[in-house]
């Protein structure tokens, strides 16, 4: 049989152009076709999320709807919204001015919508941007009011906004004397600084530019709550002392806010700069400002002050003296005398116990003070109070001051710390009682005479504090803390242990 051209062919290996070739066609085919799933997800998405898409027609105006009809059809909202950008993007400022506003209204109604990466692309973000470049206000303010939502939302659908180096921009704004564009940029630097943290350059342009807050045309509550936001969220441990101190000169100015959440974040850049090394401020003249204002504020405002005050006295040598010239005892104690916010009476006692920490005239001038009486923080409601009061104890008996501890013992708080077991019913509370007791016995022991010694022990056994050793030889619970009370035990039960001298035999007489 004859072989044909046509079979030959059939059995020739295709040359490498020819490969080359089918590997393309093979490859355009297969992004078509990918390309076609993408689509068709896309717009299953988009008729997914349809229904969390609304829009309101009243954010249409007059000059709107004569300008495009398909604003007041039925049209799907996310339509009407690419729209409103097209013509807030291309058109004159008369009708771009209501466009963007529309925007912004649809943006704040629906924030929590997935479809914003799709409709706030790149290039329509960049656009944006430029229109922040326009002479005219109204479009410069209506514009920043949309980057102020777009930077509020969750920057994983929103890509392309850290590209847009909107910086430079952000802070001319600053220098603005129009009231409401200086607020609204300072709006759209916190949000956008919380996903971008700002440099060290930047957080000095900042710094630089808080100052036009103070100006008459500037100073507003709602000015100075963005500020304190902005402070709060500065990267302060990587800034220089310089900027630091610079911070801190406005912080300083809003611990006068009649806004509790300007207060608030003040407070919070506070711990921020006290927990930085080498931050030199002078906190105790601060500490006069925040003590008076104390009174005036919120009590879940006073916990972030008492917290605050923990951290300056840890940090600062001398301002605990300043706080206890200031009266910050009374003050304690009338917050654990009211008896009516447990969290507050807690960080107060903390406080009182970090001042136990200082010197012994520190101590003194604390204890001298007669309206403390540790019976009162001992027999608290709040068992935080207790504990802290405990604290307070143990950072007097560190100092080791003869003088103090006795005076302490003398006035019946060892055997008020015995009392209080009967009403604690936690294991590591119990062990943290005993330890004290413990501890305090062991030293006194050790510190005083023999009679002296004797006097305390032997009130342990007189028929009070003795029922109470009974009774908590038969607590019914777990003897977790058995440990550290047998040891309490030993220490106030033997007294002197005689020791038989092998040299002088003893001699019993039989008569």
């Amino acid at each position: 049989m004859k072989t044909t051209s046509r079979n030959l062919n059939f059995f020739r290996q295709p040359n490498q152009d020819e490969v080359l070739a089918m590997h393309e066609i093979r490859a355009v085919n297969l992004r078509k076709t990918k390309r076609a799933e993408l689509i068709n997800k896309t717009r299953g998405l988009n008729q997914n999320h349809q229904s969390l898409i609304d829009f309101q027609n009243n954010w249409i105006t007059e000059e709107l709807s004569k300008h495009n009809e398909f604003l007041i059809s039925n049209i799907s909202p996310a339509n009407k919204v690419c729209i409103l950008i097209e013509i807030a993007l291309n058109t004159s400022i008369t009708l771009s001015v209501p466009a963007t506003l529309a925007i912004e209204k649809y943006l704040t109604e629906n924030s929590r919508c997935h479809t914003h990466s799709a409709l706030f692309n790149e290039n329509t973000l960049f656009g944006f941007k430029n229109n922040l470049k326009s002479q005219n206000e109204q479009l410069q303010l209506a514009t920043l009011k949309v980057f102020n939502s777009l930077t509020q939302l969750d920057i994983r659908f929103l890509p392309g906004l850290g590209s847009l180096n909107l910086f430079p921009i952000l802070i001319e704004f600053l220098e603005s004397c129009n009231k409401e564009i200086f607020t609204e940029t300072l709006g759209v630097i916190y949000n956008f600084l919380v996903d971008h943290p700002p440099s060290n350059n930047e957080c000095s342009i900042l710094l630089r530019k808080f100052s036009y807050v103070y100006k008459d045309e500037h100073f507003t509550e709602e000015n100075l709550r963005w500020i304190g936001y902005l402070l709060k969220n500065m990267p302060y441990k990587q800034l220089s002392d310089d900027l630091r101190d610079e911070a801190f000169k406005f912080v300083s100015k809003l611990i006068y806010s009649k806004n509790d959440d300007t207060l608030l974040q003040a407070l919070d850049t506070l711990h921020k700069l006290v927990g930085c090394d080498g931050f030199k401020a002078d906190l105790s003249v601060f500490a006069v400002k925040l003590l008076k204002h104390a009174d005036h504020i919120k009590k879940p405002i006073q916990v972030s002050v008492y917290q605050l005050m923990q951290n300056l006295i840890r940090s600062e040598k001398g301002y605990a003296q300043n706080l206890i010239s200031l009266g910050i005892i009374d003050k304690i104690i009338s917050i654990l005398n009211k008896k009516d916010n447990n969290k507050l009476e807690k960080e107060a006692c903390s406080c009182l116990s970090r001042i136990f920490e200082g010197t012994e005239d520190q101590i003194v001038s604390v204890l001298s003070n007669k309206k403390l009486q540790f019976e009162k923080i001992l027999n608290h409601p709040n068992k935080a109070v207790v504990l802290e009061g405990i604290s307070c104890l143990m950072n007097i008996l560190k100092s080791k001051s003869k003088l103090l501890i006795v005076k302490i013992v003398h006035n019946g708080i060892l055997y008020e710390l015995l009392k209080i077991v009967k009403n604690i019913q936690h294991d590591l509370h119990l062990k943290l009682v005993f330890d004290s007791l413990k501890k305090y016995c062991k030293f006194l022991k050790k510190n005083l005479s023999a009679d002296e010694w004797d006097e305390i022990r032997c009130k342990f056994f007189q028929d009070e504090y003795a029922q109470i050793l009974n009774e908590i030889q038969n607590m019914q619970i777990s003897f977790n803390y058995f440990q550290s009370y047998h040891e309490f035990l030993d220490i106030i039960e033997s007294n002197e242990i005689l020791e038989v001298s092998l040299k002088e035999p003893i001699l019993f007489n039989f008569s």
